[in-house]
């Protein structure tokens, strides 16, 4: 009996895995459409992100879990198939599921990577060209400074 409340632990756990996963993919899709926007909030950038990493967290702390309670059940899961046939089945679907999440974030990832090296590649360019812009506005005020500067020896010199 305690092995079948190992396998509901395992089962379990990947199900709750799934759930993170589908909420990193709404993570996902709000930091698209952030990034889709003319000038991006960069502060619900970093929200987005923070929130991310604490459900990558979660599955870690997941995936290790998972690791110790099968560590428990694999020798009875292989001697005795037949009479886990159900929950290796349901697992085994579970896993399929994870996968086909996992290759769908990391096809998102991938694309928001993209859309966010643009954005603040953009933003350098107009930080440079902000810079730029100051430099020259400098270099503008100080030679207009000097060209309403009177030398003090045209004044002291008597003709």
């Amino acid at each position: 009996m305690e092995s079948k409340n190992y396998v509901l632990a395992l089962i379990q756990s990947l199900e709750k895995k799934a759930d993170i996963l589908n909420r990193i993919r709404v993570e996902n899709e709000e930091q698209a459409l952030l990034l889709s926007e003319e000038d991006p909030d960069i502060d619900k950038w970093d929200e987005l992100t923070t929130r991310k990493g604490e459900l990558i967290d979660e599955i870690n702390f997941l995936d290790e879990g998972f690791n110790e309670v099968y560590e428990h059940v694999r020798e009875e899961l292989t001697s005795n198939r037949e009479a886990y046939k159900e929950e290796i089945l349901h697992m085994q679907d579970l896993i399929r599921t994870l996968t086909e999440l996992s290759e769908v974030i990391q096809s998102e990832e991938a694309r928001n990577k993209e859309a966010a090296q643009r954005h603040f590649s953009r933003l350098k360019k107009q930080g440079k060209v902000l810079t730029q812009s100051n430099r020259a506005a400098k270099l503008y005020k100080d030679n207009m400074q000097k060209v309403n500067y009177v030398d003090p020896q045209f004044f002291n010199e008597k003709h």
